[in-house]
């Protein structure tokens, strides 16, 4: 039966479409519920301002179904019935919105989105890699048979599909270097290199990174089972900007004047021209190359030089949907494992820094995961600090406790972080609860006083008042009125939101979270931060939702009568610009922790972590010391 049949057949008897233009296919056309049904539930509602928005709430309800486009307009259609109720009920009533008749729709709507089961990741075509290069985009096989190029490689570098690079204006001596790498009796992980080149006609100079690719199809565009390796040759600009140069400062560490020889370094210059263009002296320069080398962990000069040019690529390279940027040097100082517990669950976890440093146990937020940014693991090694993050049940790769609830919850994950402690034979750490990661630490802090050295949440405490609610960013505002007082809501919000993720449009779900934040949407604007962000967001959604689900409720309760019964030395580091966890919020657990050393960083928000990690890396310090003062004091 087509659509348009069904819908004729149907709608005498009361069973239609709500809206046709958001119900292209029949399967929703079927789970769509009657409008006499609907008419039916509207007799339930108490007031006619609710009234007047249930209708386009349940359209947009189904359309965010239908196709995750339409999630951001559901949720703005959500917080109008939300606040509708308000002003009709008094918060006192909104208990009653547990019983909405919208809630029959939700639960359609997620039935229909577990039907239809999560998205899977598109396989990269040929040409769409090549589209999406920054400048020119080529695409070739491992013998230099062009699979596809994108206008600017046609136009600049003439290459015709099917053709042979050697056919293009690519000069011989490149072309011979990346077939050379390309080759696939060549043996070798190199997964990048990078290539020097005259282009075109005019001879432009320029430089090409070659990248390792895997596609499911061929020249023909025959789709194939298992994926054939290929190669994407980008055009990059090795010069570093001031915008750059100001990056490379965050993410690495250096000094201005020490980004700025790195920047001639990336550009060509040889040691003895950088002192002559800087009016210094050729022993400065090498000191400021040695110490360059030492921050940006590379071996020598050409190994700098294909870092730096990598951040260069990635610096200006479109963002990718949660993959690392091209040109990126994957951090060896980053490692993935897990354990099984002893109920049979599964622990994933991830360590970054040195293997056998100073142990941090890391709790980490409900959204943003375990990772840490690349420079941040670096200086983790550097400085020989072991950050030990587990992923916490039902996120990541760790297999969901659906057994326990809200306190039980805690301390049940609490229980899982000391049982891998101890298949790690680590008797001791300090403890990193990051945003609402800071619940799980404080209370593994309370059950294993003898494991924690010291305690320090960034960007959060374990503190909560209702009268908050009303100065968080609008969409956190939202999902805490859902969570407080719609929970049965909560199922279809998040799993909608799940599926505009898995859609590739992680942008908007992370633009309706900060949009607000200016010091967020700052630190966004960086590589290194926005990757971070992006892999923790995946993290978070890898089994669907329900793991934030619980985490909700658990966020708006308050810990803090908790807070004495903390031993160790406890710091908060929080950002001044932070518009979710406030310096009230702040105040009001140290009101229960007086002794608590609280850190405000000028010109950080929610990404703290990311953005200024150096900050939290000095505040383990700090920590550190301050532990090992109590328990000299202690011993005395």
């Amino acid at each position: 039966m087509s659509l348009h049949q069904f819908t004729e057949s149907h709608s005498a008897s009361g069973y239609g479409i709500i809206n046709l233009r958001y119900a292209p296919n029949e399967f929703v056309a079927y789970s769509a519920l009657s409008w006499r049904h609907l008419a039916a539930q509207r007799k339930q509602v108490n007031t006619l301002v609710e009234q007047e928005h249930i209708a386009d709430l349940v359209d947009e309800t189904y359309a965010a179904t239908v196709d995750p486009i339409h999630y951001d307009a559901f949720m703005e259609s959500w917080e109008r019935y939300i606040e509708a109720c308000i002003s009709a009920r008094g918060v006192e009533k909104l208990s009653e919105l547990q019983h909405s008749p919208v809630h029959a729709h939700f639960a359609r709507g997620l039935q229909i989105l577990d039907r239809l089961g999560r998205l899977r990741k598109r396989e990269a075509t040929a040409q769409t890699l090549a589209e999406r290069a920054f400048g020119i985009g080529i695409v070739i096989n491992t013998h230099g048979r062009i699979l596809a190029a994108n206008q600017d490689a046609i136009q600049i570098a003439k290459c015709a599909v099917s053709k042979s690079l050697r056919d293009t204006t690519i000069d011989a001596d490149a072309v011979d270097r990346i077939l050379a790498w390309a080759r696939p009796s060549r043996k070798g992980d190199d997964t990048f290199l990078f290539s020097p080149c005259i282009v075109g006609k005019d001879q432009v100079s320029s430089c090409l990174l070659a990248t390792r690719v895997q596609l499911f199809e061929t020249l023909d565009g025959e789709k194939l089972t298992e994926p054939q390796t290929s190669v994407l040759l980008s055009s990059i600009d090795i010069r570093l900007g001031k915008p750059a140069k100001e990056a490379l400062v965050q993410a690495f560490g250096l000094s201005l004047a020490e980004a700025d020889v790195a920047a001639a370094l990336a550009g060509g210059d040889a040691p003895a021209e950088i002192a002559r263009n800087r009016g210094s002296s050729i022993n400065t320069v090498r000191t400021q190359i040695k110490k360059i080398l030492r921050k940006l962990d590379a071996n020598n000069i050409p190994d700098l030089v294909r870092i730096l040019c990598g951040f260069a690529a990635s610096y200006r390279s479109e963002r990718f949907q949660g993959q690392r940027p091209l040109g990126t040097r994957p951090s060896s100082s980053s490692r993935t494992a897990a354990i099984t517990l002893p109920d049979g669950r599964k622990l994933a976890f991830v360590e970054h820094g040195a293997p056998n440093g100073q142990p941090v146990l890391f709790f980490h937020n409900m959204l943003y995961g375990t990772v840490v940014t690349d420079a941040c693991a670096d200086a983790l090694k550097r400085q020989g600090w072991r950050i030990i993050a587990p992923s916490r049940p039902g996120f990541g790769r760790s297999d969901l406790n659906a057994g326990p609830k809200h306190g039980d919850l805690v301390s049940a994950t609490a229980r899982d972080a000391a049982h891998l402690l101890e298949h790690l034979k680590v008797t001791s750490a300090l403890v990193l609860g990051h945003a609402a990661g800071s619940i799980y630490a404080q209370r593994f802090s309370i059950l294993f006083p003898q494991q924690t050295d010291g305690v320090l949440f960034v960007s959060h405490a374990p503190y909560w008042r209702d009268a908050f609610m009303a100065h968080l960013p609008r969409r956190q505002r939202l999902l805490a009125k859902s969570t407080r007082y719609a929970p049965a809501a909560l199922p279809f919000i998040t799993r909608a939101g799940v599926a505009l993720i898995d859609s590739g449009r992680h942008d908007m779900f992370i633009a309706a979270l900060h949009q607000e934040v200016p010091e967020d949407m700052r630190a966004l604007r960086r590589p290194d931060v926005y990757t971070a962000v992006v892999s923790g967001l995946h993290h978070t959604v890898r089994q669907g939702s329900a793991a934030f689900c619980l985490d909700c409720p658990l966020v708006l309760t308050d810990w803090s009568e908790e807070a004495s019964q903390t031993e160790a030395p406890v710091r908060i580091l929080n950002g001044a610009g932070d518009a979710v966890v406030t310096i009230d919020y702040i105040n009001g657990y140290v009101a229960q922790r007086p002794d608590a050393k609280v850190t405000i960083i000028d010109g950080a928000g929610q990404f703290l972590l990311y953005s200024h990690w150096p900050r939290v890396i000095e505040q383990l310090g700090l920590l550190r010391a301050q532990a090992r003062n109590k328990e000299t004091a202690g011993t005395v």
